[in-house]
């Protein structure tokens, strides 16, 4: 029964949220903390390591977004471009617009292919790359053990400018 309950909470907050979301509300920087370690060294210690989010408005529906994840052993990615708000059902999510990427021009397949997305709700922030072969992995160039899918910011994770350093872009 309870998990029941927390399926319909979770469907009303994403209806509402579909609804009320705009970049304004979104405009800032997100952390995650975590730990990580060599698994290569002999003594495998831990180590604090952050990941962020960073939105920054364009317009009423476009965000530049820097996006860097530190992953395990070490290994990390980092993503930067623009993305626009859309809403599709009951969800909202900032889609990919275009990648900044030095590396592969803009009409290639696998840039193309890449379609990342940001799901909004009233709790956290979720990057999502859609297409099972994660080719914004490659578009974005991350580590064997990092990727752009798969990273939860909570909402409240909101940095203030005293921690705005964490969320420098990189």
């Amino acid at each position: 029964m309870r998990h029941i309950i927390v399926v319909v909470a979770g469907l009303l907050s994403t209806s509402v949220m579909a609804q009320t979301v705009s970049t304004s509300s979104l405009d800032g920087c997100y952390f995650r903390k975590g730990q990580t370690s060599d698994i290569a060294a002999a003594e495998s210690k831990l180590t604090t390591v952050y990941s962020h989010l960073n939105l920054k408005r364009l317009s009423t529906t476009n965000m530049k977004f820097d996006l860097v994840v530190s992953g395990a052993n070490f290994h990390g990615c980092s993503a930067q471009g623009e993305v626009t708000l859309k809403k599709e059902g009951n969800s909202a999510f900032l889609e990919l617009v275009r990648a900044d990427t030095d590396l592969l021009d803009q009409n290639s397949p696998i840039v193309e292919a890449c379609r990342l997305r940001i799901y909004v709700n009233t709790r956290e922030l979720i990057t999502e790359d859609p297409n099972p072969n994660n080719p914004c992995n490659s578009v974005f160039v991350c580590g064997a053990r990092a990727g752009v899918g798969g990273e939860h910011f909570l909402r409240r994770s909101k940095t203030t400018e005293k921690d705005a350093i964490r969320c420098s872009p990189s």
